[in-house]
């Protein structure tokens, strides 16, 4: 069962990260646009 809830955790991590940096970005945008912010965006 512990596995499971690992997997659990595992899986929901990077849509919390995703979610985080997005409210994060929302409301403070980066004032300069440097390279891995721009290969970000570029790349889909």
């Amino acid at each position: 069962m512990g596995f499971w809830i690992f997997m659990l955790a595992m899986g929901l991590l990077f849509p919390a990260i995703m979610i985080l940096f997005g409210a994060i970005f929302a409301k403070t945008a980066p004032k300069k646009i440097n390279y891995i912010f721009a290969i970000v965006q570029i790349c889909p």
